[in-house]
């Protein structure tokens, strides 16, 4: 969905002149009662008010339940968006919002409410977006930057406590980690190594903290968007979307590579921080490109499952070398186009 060329299949309704969103309001949606269920516990699971109450296994259980329902959430309030279904919509949101609020208070953590304005606004724009005709690259880019706006103003705020809290489990668990190695028979030069390689890790996922939440949030949209343009296909007949092998990353991202790629080595640490988030976001958009692209050339040469599945186990196995590889094959390729090039030579 979000690097590909979609074809819209225009509905009878279109046909005869009638906008999408005024057809038939949760017309074809399934299980809308499953919805009204989400709209009132997602805010209990989430907000880690069952922990508090019925400890952390209980709590670990709502939190796999909350990030389902999220999902379920996200693609149901963009198909209630897209069919402006505003009633429905409004009192789930005001009730899911009461809920959020009493659990917030009770827990005093905030920052699932946040979530719970993500799932919302997010929904509801690339739904309403989808039904003016707007493609879904350029719907789920505009959520992308409402959330990356919402979600880098809420680090602000809390950012310094948040920090401070990493960098004491960074401690810990470094100081952990040296007497389990020892426990374990490493000699002394093997656990110092062992040691600084623990903290190099950790120390990294706190610098990049902030994009990796970025991308959680992100990947839960695009999961739930996913599956809302299936539904839209298979109820509604709107939408078409190609198959993995033709998904291509936007030229459109290389001017961000660039400026992040610059803020990296102006001299300015807090710039530099910057730009290692930014480009572990653009990372990930051309690591998807890139296994598209791959994709399209084993599909090419006949690779059967078991042989492709034995070549993605030895890509994973190549770790940082194969995700850079990845990465760079989706970055050369937003621009250079290999897919369509090998089509206008195969019609020469």
């Amino acid at each position: 969905m979000l690097f590909c060329r979609l074809k819209v299949k225009p509905t009878d309704s279109q046909q005869a002149g009638v906008s999408p969103a005024l057809v038939s309001p949760l017309a074809g949606f399934p299980h809308l009662w499953a919805m009204v269920v989400s709209f009132v516990l997602y805010p209990i699971c989430a907000s880690g008010l069952l922990t508090s109450i019925a400890g952390p296994e209980i709590g670990l259980v709502a939190a796999g339940l909350s990030w389902v329902m999220a999902i379920h959430l996200i693609f149901g309030v963009g198909w209630m968006a897209f069919q402006g279904s505003w009633r429905v919509l409004i009192a789930g949101g005001l009730a899911g919002t009461a809920a959020m609020v009493t659990s917030a208070l009770a827990t005093s953590s905030w920052m699932p409410l946040g979530q719970w304005i993500i799932i919302l606004a997010g929904g509801t724009i690339f739904g309403r977006r989808l039904a003016v005709g707007e493609r879904p690259l350029a719907a789920f880019i505009k959520v992308g930057v409402f959330v990356a706006a919402f979600m880098v103003a809420q680090l602000l705020l809390i950012w310094p406590e948040l920090y401070t809290i990493m960098q004491t489990m960074t401690s810990d668990l470094v100081t952990d980690s040296e007497g389990y190695f020892r426990k374990m028979g490493y000699g002394a030069d093997a656990v110092t190594q062992s040691v600084e390689q623990t903290r190099i890790v950790m120390n990294t996922i706190v610098r990049l903290l902030p994009s990796l939440m970025i991308m959680s949030v992100l990947s839960q949209l695009a999961v739930g968007f996913l599956i809302l343009m299936r539904l839209l296909s298979q109820r509604v007949g709107y939408l078409v979307a190609p198959p993995f092998v033709a998904w291509k990353t936007p030229f459109l991202l290389a001017p961000a590579v660039i400026v992040a790629a610059a803020l990296r080595f102006v001299g300015v640490e807090s710039a530099a921080f910057i730009g290692d988030n930014i480009l572990a976001l653009l990372a990930v958009c051309y690591c998807i490109g890139g296994l598209a692209l791959m994709e399209f050339y084993l599909v090419r040469a006949r690779f059967g499952r078991v042989a492709k599945s034995l070549f993605y186990i030895a890509l994973f196995f190549t770790q940082v070398m194969g995700l850079a590889v990845t990465a760079l094959m989706g970055f050369i390729d937003s621009f250079v186009d290999f897919r369509a090039r090998r089509a206008a030579a195969e019609q020469m």
